[in-house]
């Protein structure tokens, strides 16, 4: 797939339309990416034949609603918040729609699907595992034209200038914060606590199990590290001085043992998540081993 296939037009590209099949969603998806409508991440096609199921674009938050990003973060893990989630057959998951379209497509597209999720401020995939082959795919070259801009204070106290940057990020020396989840047991959406981090306005730059259109069985995120950063913009409420990278390792930590070994290598911190209930042995052993 190159860029050629996100220009074409058809009478959906003029009219506001829902997808008719699951045929139609990459379509769909590939159109409201060229429009920046951050409504992509939530396309979903439901199965007409469901009482419940209709064809839609769910925002990841309900419409003049106060959103808690803790609220949910404690939820089991069992627990559906999509109705959708209990079918026998679930629709398809509004991220292996991005990660199919991403393995399907050319570097150059992939260098411009990359440059139009970073305009929406959605995370990037960096490592990707080839679902034909499993090797690992290094995403320097598709990020190579994402940039940022923030402001960085004076390196002394008394020093109350700002300084104004903008760069490209993959020239740019940052401390990395990776996230990683060791074990299934764990309640709390890791994904949804880096974005509380990282976004004191709600948005969602890591898709989690609480967006709408989300379910368990997501097939192309497993072991997939995404990355995001946060930018300064020279105020007080600043939660970093500086500007950090955040990665995000999909899945549980133990099965991705390159993805694992990278993270050690280029990380500067690296948070653990586990359950406290957590009697896995070899859990606790890599825990102990990364400590």
């Amino acid at each position: 797939m190159s860029r050629a296939d996100f220009h074409l037009i058809y009478k959906n590209s003029v009219y506001n339309t829902q997808p008719r099949s699951e045929k139609e969603l990459p379509f769909y998806f590939l159109q409201k990416l060229l429009m920046l409508d951050c409504g992509f991440r939530h396309l979903v096609f439901k199965n007409a034949g469901n009482s419940e199921a209709q064809n839609c674009v769910y925002p990841c938050n309900q419409e003049n609603k106060v959103f808690d990003p803790y609220e949910e973060l404690f939820d089991d893990r069992d627990e559906a918040t999509d109705s959708s989630a209990t079918e026998s057959q679930p629709h398809i998951h509004p991220m292996d729609i991005q990660m199919a379209i991403f393995h399907c497509a050319d570097d150059l597209a992939r260098q411009y699907i990359l440059s139009k999720l970073s305009i929406c401020q959605f995370a990037l995939p960096l490592v990707v595992p080839n679902p034909n082959t499993s090797q690992m795919e290094f995403s320097v070259w598709s990020l190579r034209q994402i940039r940022r801009s923030w402001q960085e204070a004076g390196k002394s106290p008394k020093d109350k200038s700002y300084s104004h940057k903008n760069q490209q990020m993959c020239h740019v020396a940052t401390p990395i914060v990776s996230f990683i989840r060791v074990g299934n047991g764990l309640s709390a959406s890791k994904s949804q606590i880096m974005n509380s981090l990282l976004s004191k306005s709600k948005h969602d730059m890591f898709f989690h199990r609480h967006c709408r259109g989300s379910h368990q069985h997501c097939l192309l995120m497993e072991g997939v590290v995404e990355i995001s950063w946060f930018c300064p913009r020279g105020q007080g409420e600043d939660m970093f001085e500086k500007c950090v990278t955040f990665a995000n390792l999909h899945g549980d930590a133990k099965e991705h043992t390159q993805q694992l070994s990278f993270l050690q290598e280029v990380s500067s911190l690296i948070v653990m998540l586990m359950s406290a209930s957590e009697d896995n042995k070899e859990n606790q052993n890599l825990v102990r081993h990364l400590c």
